[in-house]
């Protein structure tokens, strides 16, 4: 069985990429993708810059409010994660957009996702990190 997604860890600067296709489900999948990220991220000794690739991402809006609580809320969150120094999200979607947004309120931690269109301008600012 293939994966419906991917997840990279460059060096110089440390980058980790996570990246879904289409076929990517929010509510079977993420919880597993999740916890491959807060493994890899357990490993690391410098923090690094996240990047999540959704350009590809399928979802309902309850999907999206539940992700956004995985990612931001409790044990298990990835973007308040000690070894993250940055958060970017590469997508076009206007809702997931403004849900990410939404993550910069103390409902969410306050989260600061830094919103690209490519994933070509993300790891270029990522070096800025």
């Amino acid at each position: 069985m293939t994966s419906n997604y991917t997840i990279e860890l460059l060096q110089d600067p440390a980058i980790l990429i996570f990246t879904v296709d289409e076929t990517f489900h929010m509510v079977e999948d993420h919880p597993k993708s999740t916890e491959k990220v807060l493994q890899i991220l357990d490993q690391q000794t410098d923090p690094v810059v996240y990047i999540g690739d959704l350009r590809r991402l399928n979802y309902d809006f309850e999907e999206a409010v539940q992700g956004a609580n995985r990612v931001s809320r409790g044990k298990t969150s990835t973007y308040h994660h000690p070894m993250i120094k940055k958060v970017c999200v590469v997508t076009n979607d206007d809702v997931l957009i403004a849900t990410f947004q939404g993550l910069d309120n103390p409902l969410f931690g306050s989260v600061k996702v830094h919103l690209y269109s490519t994933r070509e301008e993300a790891i270029a600012d990522a070096y800025n990190a």
